[in-house]
């Protein structure tokens, strides 16, 4: 079985590739190897290798010391977005997240992420039109 690991150099990346990587034929892949912010490399990288299942686990932002603004939030919906839009050329796609995606001012244990669904919403497709 084929398999992307995005995310290469983060700790949940590096975890599964020791896991998996005498089973199975595994692309781990980081900034350098694979942008998955550029959407003509996510199609490159697809049109070139056969890919049974995807892992995402790529994320921009998540600094402990650096606040993260809404345009962090907005390339994480990109590389998303661009592996989705390549989902006619894999079979299955793992997301993973972390507790790194919610505000560090808001306590993890209550963090609602819907109550800012409207604003990443707005933001995203307006990013969308311009990039049109």
């Amino acid at each position: 079985m084929n398999i992307l690991i995005t995310g290469g150099n983060g700790f949940i990346a590096t975890n599964i590739y020791k896991t998996i990587k005498n089973k199975h034929n595994v692309y781990l892949t980081n900034r350098q190897t694979l942008d998955v912010l550029v959407k003509d490399q996510v199609g490159k990288f697809f049109d070139d290798n056969q890919i049974d299942i995807v892992i995402h686990t790529a994320v921009s932002g998540g600094s402990r010391t650096k606040e993260d603004d809404i345009y962090t939030l907005i390339d994480n919906l990109f590389m998303f977005n661009n592996l989705v839009e390549n989902r006619n050329k894999f079979g299955s796609l793992i997301h993973f997240g972390s507790g790194a995606e919610f505000d560090r001012r808001t306590d993890i244990v209550s963090a609602r992420v819907m109550n800012h669904a409207l604003l990443i919403i707005m933001v995203y497709q307006r990013r969308l039109l311009k990039e049109r």
